[in-house]
């Protein structure tokens, strides 16, 4: 929504930086990403239970979070790319996500993916209890009673973002504008993001709050078995070890080896439904234990890296459905909270040139803060998410794979990633530094 209300070379740096040529290659990718958000939550038939935890969607900033980072929505909804910082070390990045490739196998065992060449009663009623991911998204936009939307800003919230801006008093009753906001925000993460906002956000110039928010829940193909959960050695960046529960599996999955790192790729359950999505989350393992930054830097600098990946939007993996001789993958769950978030086209000096939002022409709108909040939770069911994303603006003036043995233990700093195969589309991305840190 950021983007929709820039103009000239604030508008251009904004595109650049999502990966969108132009205005209509962003509204394209948004109504893609509300499609597929709006059509999978329409497609469960499951009501989500709210965890004592769970995740991170949007940007990262300069505070320092523990346990991980999440950087999430890549070229999502909210108009923007985020960028993620502040690791225990405290170095800056960016990372990106691969979209991936999927390959859907069949399985007659129990719990695997059925897929019934049958016509029968009971292939109908097993493919009728199966659901999909549940996933929401939303947009919301605020704006103080002494101003309003242009007519071409408010045409693109309310047919592109699926939005209405509310009309709120900033100066005189910001309290209430910080209540109906933190509101927003738990609503449409299902009560896991809450007091996103305080009353020091807003200040008496605030004329515009924009946010999004972006809820995923989805159980996993093949469920681990929670007694062959145990717990190992998982080494930390700063050399130390810790103990923590790991689950393991004797499945097959989608596997790759890039080098100096390794990908692993699990899918979620799909809806028996006419739903032709597919969900996974990809585990990006560094060979080396220390081996986090490097691949930080490898997918910052967008390096082909021997045509490992593809020149578009999202980093593509070849991977292919393989035994392992060894797996384990840790639970984990955190929460993470940025303020003061700063993107490359937010440069000092350099005001924003945020034209094309408010009717009113009272001075410059600029971006006060950024504001981003997400927790994660995985373990042997599947996978909880969520995130809140608010931007405030104010008046102012060569392939290498090992051929033998294959494994995947990720007992040290790794990234991950949830998305849609199908489309390529990246909901949430992160960094797992600390499984036991929430």
């Amino acid at each position: 929504m950021v983007a929709a209300g820039c103009s000239q070379r604030t508008l251009e740096h904004v595109l650049s930086y999502i990966g969108c040529r132009d205005l209509n290659d962003l509204k394209s990718m948004v109504s893609m990403m509300m499609n597929i958000t709006i059509s999978s939550s329409s497609s469960s038939n499951t009501t989500t239970s709210r965890p004592g935890s769970g995740y991170y969607q949007g940007s990262g900033g300069p505070t320092r979070h523990h346990g991980g980072y999440y950087q999430g929505s890549s070229r999502a909804g909210g108009g923007y790319y985020q960028d993620t910082s502040g690791y225990d070390r405290g170095y800056h990045q960016r990372s990106y996500g691969p979209g991936g490739n999927y390959y859907q196998g069949n399985s007659s065992s129990g719990g695997g993916y059925y897929q019934s060449r049958g016509t029968g009663r009971l292939d109908r009623r097993i493919r009728g209890n199966r659901s999909g991911p549940k996933i929401s998204f939303a947009n919301g936009v605020w704006v103080d009673k002494r101003f309003s939307l242009k007519p071409s800003y408010q045409n693109c919230v309310a047919h592109v973002f699926k939005s209405q801006a509310k009309i709120v008093d900033f100066m005189l009753r910001p309290e209430e504008a910080v209540s109906e906001i933190n509101s927003w925000a738990e609503s449409h993460t299902n009560g896991l993001i809450k007091d996103v906002i305080d009353r020091r956000h807003i200040l008496p110039d605030t004329r515009i709050i924009l946010g999004n928010a972006l809820y995923f829940k989805g159980s996993w193909e093949k469920k681990f078995n929670p007694k062959c959960t145990t717990k190992r050695d998982f080494y930390l960046l700063n050399g130390a070890k810790i103990k923590v529960p790991f689950m393991t599996s004797s499945e097959s999955y989608l596997y790759g080896s890039f080098g100096d790192f390794k990908v692993l790729e699990i899918p979620y359950q799909r809806s028996m439904q006419e739903d032709h999505k597919r969900f996974s989350m990809q585990f990006i393992l560094p060979n080396k234990i220390d081996g986090l930054q490097n691949l930080l830097d490898k997918f910052k600098n967008n390096n082909p890296i021997n045509s490992v990946f593809s020149s578009h939007h999202n980093f593509q993996f070849q991977l292919s459905i393989t035994d392992l001789t060894e797996f384990w993958i840790p639970k984990f769950k955190f929460s993470c909270s940025f303020e003061k978030i700063k993107f490359p086209f937010m440069q000092e000096g350099c005001p924003m040139e945020l034209t094309e939002m408010l009717q009113q022409n009272l001075g410059d709108l600029a971006l006060s803060n950024i504001i981003h909040k997400a927790l994660i939770e995985v373990d042997e069911e599947g996978t909880e998410a969520a995130a809140v994303t608010l931007a405030i603006g104010f008046g102012c003036a060569p392939n290498f794979q090992k051929p033998e043995i294959k494994t995947f233990v990720a007992d040290h700093p790794f990234l991950f990633i949830i998305k849609e195969d199908i489309s390529g589309l990246i909901l949430f991305t992160g960094a797992v530094l600390n499984p036991l840190s929430e």
